[in-house]
């Protein structure tokens, strides 16, 4: 069955039509869920929120090809994700999710340039990993920024903060991964010299 079978299934409502379209994309998009969230169980609930929001808004996708349909479906995970975050913060009622202590742009650039080099010798799994770990503000900003290509303006405007937030959150989500995996590339050396 086509997906525009499986879409076309879905808006009559075909049991059949969604429980296939679950299995064919509900992988991607829990570990969409997984990189917002980072938690397990939360994340399901997210997926869950998702796929519901999918079937029910189906039927106004205009669908030209799968990946325009799963760029659309990330979508509507992205932001359940970021709604989840943004109600268990209100809800806990703590001061900020994002610290606002602002770096110079030459103090950044230094950690970027580090970061972008360790990329080469960390493999996807360990660093999906340490992003699920990332504090939730710096994972979210990490993730709309790094993964998401969002703006720096957009994510701004997408959580109600300012666009030098954004780059101080994204930068110190940097800083903890690059040492991060320069503790793995060190365990590694040690382990080759031993």
């Amino acid at each position: 069955m086509s997906v525009k079978e499986i879409i076309d299934g879905c808006i009559k409502g075909n049991k059949n039509s969604q429980s296939l379209l679950y299995d064919k994309f509900a992988g991607k998009l829990y570990g969409i869920s997984l990189r917002y969230i980072g938690k397990t169980a939360e994340a399901q609930d997210v997926l869950q929120d998702s796929m519901i929001k999918i079937f029910r808004n189906i039927s106004k996708v205009k669908y030209t090809t799968e990946e325009s349909f799963l760029s659309w479906m990330k979508r509507i995970t992205v932001n359940t994700a970021l709604n989840h975050i943004r109600d268990n913060f209100k809800n806990n009622k703590t001061e900020s999710l994002f610290d606002n202590e602002y770096k110079s742009i030459t103090e950044q650039e230094e950690y970027f340039s580090e970061y972008d080099e360790l990329l080469e010798h960390i493999n996807k799994e360990s660093l999906f990993k340490m992003i699920q770990d990332l504090p939730d503000g710096y994972r979210t900003i990490f993730n709309l920024y790094a993964i998401e290509n969002y703006s720096h303006k957009e994510i701004a405007e997408q959580l109600d903060v300012s666009v030098s937030t954004s780059k101080t959150q994204l930068f110190k989500a940097r800083r903890i991964l690059t040492a991060k995996i320069n503790e793995i590339l060190e365990k590694k050396l040690i382990m080759k010299v031993i």
